[in-house]
């Protein structure tokens, strides 16, 4: 792409009036751009991308009304004939929803899954045997990558979870960003957690199939909070902000141990062919 074409889009994907469903910094959306990490199309004053993840990319749109997501089919329907398209949108707003909801169907999207986030309850720490709770959870080291690869590799979807590569992990692990949890030997629990502006965000969380009974996933939430002291946190009434799918059963069991839902859905689109 020409730099007079990368200062079109530039221009383009820095207009705050524009309509997106990116929360990208502009300058990390040129630089996937630049790097031939996304494909590109500029369509009157519209800019369509899709970024390339493990096989699958995600779409992106900057538009002036949502009716302009039309404009894009020609786009999609080449695409989509080496990959799969999933599109993903985090609002709190209903009724744009909708709207983009049938637009989404008109392109060919159809419905995938549905996220809410949550944020904890009251961190009740002080309450806690904390030396106990330590002992139960370990922070992830270079030994448990491989470990932890085939696990997340096996057990969770590419499409909606944000599954860390193995230079990742290296990064997480060094910034104390990953808990886990043995139970003979055997890997049971993984809490991907990234400290930002003063709250914790679950980026992942896995508990083993077998061990997802209410008094078990009631358990491991209970004693998350020890994390808190590895992290050397002076605020213990720090928040945490989860990400759980509407049809799963901790969705319900997050709201029982205090956990509220702050509004903001994330709702999956997958492309069809």
């Amino acid at each position: 792409m020409s730099e007079f074409n990368i200062n079109e889009i530039k221009e383009i994907i820095t207009n705050r009036k524009k309509l997106t469903n990116s929360f990208n910094y502009y300058n990390e959306v040129l630089n996937w751009i630049k790097n031939e990490e996304a494909y590109v199309v500029k369509i009157n004053n519209c800019v369509f991308l899709l970024l390339k993840k493990n096989k699958f990319c995600k779409f992106y749109y900057f538009i002036d009304e949502y009716s302009n997501m039309m404009l894009a089919n020609d786009f999609l329907m080449t695409y989509s004939k080496n990959y799969l398209i999933s599109m993903e949108i985090t609002t709190k707003d209903t009724k744009n929803l909708e709207i983009i909801n049938s637009f989404a169907k008109e392109l060919n999207f159809d419905y995938y899954s549905e996220f809410a986030r949550l944020i904890s309850g009251q961190n009740n720490l002080k309450n806690k045997d904390k030396d106990k709770d330590k002992d139960n959870f370990l922070l992830a080291e270079k030994k448990d990558i491989k470990n932890l690869l085939e696990t997340m590799n096996k057990e969770f979807d590419p499409i909606i979870d944000d599954i860390p590569s193995e230079e990742e992990l290296i990064s997480l692990i060094d910034n104390k960003s990953i808990i886990i949890k043995y139970i003979e030997e055997e890997l049971i629990f993984i809490q991907i957690f990234e400290y930002k502006f003063g709250s914790l965000y679950s980026r992942m969380t896995w508990i083993m199939k077998k061990f997802r009974k209410p008094k078990y996933t009631i358990d491991i939430y209970n004693e998350i909070d020890s994390y808190l002291d590895y992290l050397d946190i002076n605020n213990k009434n720090i928040r945490a902000y989860y990400w759980v799918d509407v049809t799963n059963k901790n969705f319900l069991i997050g709201q029982k141990l205090g956990s509220k839902p702050d509004g903001l859905r994330c709702i999956t689109f997958l492309y069809n062919k």
